[in-house]
C-alpha cells in the first residue's frame, strides 16, 4: 500500500515548531498546540498523514466497500459504519458505542432503500510484530491496513501508526504479515 505522506523540509519545520511553541506561550488556542506537535514530528524526521486524504484516495471497491480501515493497536476487530453520504466511522470491539475516527464526505456517496441507511462492515485487526510494539500500547496507537475482503480473513500490509491529532498520525512502522502470522491469526478467528 502506498500512503502520501505530508511534506516540509526539515529546516522549514523546525522553524515553524520554534514559532508555534513561543505562540503556544503566549495564546493557548488548541491549533498551535496541535501545529507545534506536527512540525516536531516533522522536524524529527517522521512520516506525517491525514488519515482522511488516505481513506479517500484508497477509495472503495466494486461493492462500495472501504478498501482501507484503520483501528486502534488494541483491539481484535473493527467494525466499519460507511453511510450513504460518504462517511466513514471506525468502532472498535471494546467500545462500540464510540467511534475510534470518524470521517464525513470521505468516501464516495451510494444509494440505499432509506435515507438513514448504512454498510456495517466487520474484519480483523492485524497483530504488531514485537519489534514495531512500543514499551506500552496505549489507544493513540493505530494500525491501517488493506481490506481485500470485509470478513473475517488476515489482513496484509499494515501500518502502526501514532494519533497527534483527530486526521494527522505519524507513520512509526510498516510491514507485511507473513504467511505464518496470516495462519495463526486464521486459526485464532476460528475460536
Amino acid at each position: 500500500m502506498n500512503i502520501e505522506t505530508l511534506t516540509e523540509t526539515k529546516r522549514a519545520a523546525t522553524e515553524k515548531w520554534h514559532e508555534y511553541k513561543n505562540a503556544e506561550k503566549v495564546n493557548k488556542d488548541p491549533m498551535y498546540k496541535d501545529l507545534r506537535k506536527v512540525y516536531n514530528q516533522i522536524k524529527n524526521g517522521k512520516k506525517v498523514i491525514d488519515i482522511f486524504k488516505v481513506i479517500q484516495k484508497g477509495d472503495v471497491h466494486a461493492n462500495f466497500h472501504p478498501k482501507l480501515a484503520i483501528a486502534k493497536a488494541l483491539t481484535k476487530n473493527i467494525t466499519c459504519k460507511y453511510y450513504q453520504d460518504g462517511t466513514v466511522k471506525f468502532l472498535n470491539d471494546r467500545n462500540e458505542l464510540a467511534a475510534d475516527v470518524i470521517l464525513k464526505n470521505c468516501l464516495p456517496t451510494f444509494k440505499m432503500q432509506r435515507t438513514w441507511d448504512f454498510q456495517i462492515l466487520q474484519a480483523p485487526v492485524p497483530i504488531v510484530p514485537p519489534k514495531f510494539l512500543p514499551k506500552i500500547l496505549t489507544d493513540d496507537y493505530y494500525i491501517l491496513w488493506e481490506v481485500d475482503e470485509w470478513k473475517q480473513v488476515p489482513p496484509t500490509d499494515p501500518f502502526l501508526l501514532k494519533r497527534i491529532t483527530t486526521t494527522l498520525f505519524v507513520v512509526l512502522a510498516g510491514w507485511d504479515l507473513t504467511e505464518l502470522e496470516k495462519a495463526v491469526m486464521a486459526g485464532r478467528m476460528l475460536k
